[in-house]
């Protein structure tokens, strides 16, 4: 499940969330930056130049959402795009 949400009642709480979610890093799409951050219950992707614009993913764990945000950047590296890990 993923939630891509514009104008909702939730999106206030969900970017805050984002702004204490921890990095694990960031990737270049389309000349696009996208980054990767994660917290206990969620994995974040925004968009540095569309502002407003994020994709919100539901996990059950920290170690959870580390994993899919180091497997979503492994994914983007094979696909040619740039990546940035924060270690």
């Amino acid at each position: 499940m993923q939630i891509i949400t514009i104008d909702d009642v939730d999106f206030p709480r969900l970017l805050s969330a984002f702004g204490d979610a921890k990095s694990v890093g960031r990737y270049w799409r389309n000349g696009q930056v996208q980054v990767v951050r994660i917290t206990e219950h969620f994995v974040f992707v925004v968009s540095e130049n569309i502002p407003g614009k994020i994709a919100i993913k539901p996990v059950r764990s920290m170690n959870d959402a580390e994993t899919l945000g180091r497997q979503l950047l492994t994914r983007e590296e094979q696909r040619g795009n740039r990546v940035e890990l924060q270690r």
